[in-house]
């Protein structure tokens, strides 16, 4: 993530600090009020974009946060097994935690479309 950034603001040219210097910025001010927000500009749509490819994954997503919805979708399906009638309803649980899934994947790279659209114009 932090590479996203440090791409971000080298690629904007030397030019600006040096314009914002010669209206009589400090290097602070030129620092905080030209080149970030233009580096931000830039960095704001990978940035999002990477968020989701870490989502998607991530050992971390796919250990904790997989198995939890997975487990918790299992002990449903044996609870309901158990209690009704033989009747599991595993696949309407799968295709709930598949929903999930997608629902926060989609929104991130539907976000990060929208974040570059926005930008370029």
């Amino acid at each position: 993530m932090g590479e996203v950034f440090r791409g971000a603001s080298s690629s904007i040219p030397h030019r600006q600090e040096q314009g914002a210097r010669a209206l009589g910025l400090s290097a602070t001010e030129a620092l905080v009020f030209v080149i970030l927000p233009q580096a931000f500009r830039r960095a704001l749509p990978p940035y999002v974009r990477q968020l989701a490819v870490l989502v998607q994954a991530s050992a971390l997503t796919s250990v904790v946060g997989v198995s939890d919805l997975l487990g918790s979708a299992r002990q449903m399906i044996e609870r309901l097994a158990y209690v009704g009638s033989g009747q599991s309803h595993a696949i309407e649980i799968y295709l709930g935690v598949l929903s999930i899934f997608f629902v926060i994947c989609y929104s991130l790279t539907a976000l990060a479309s929208t974040i570059e659209r926005r930008l370029r114009h």
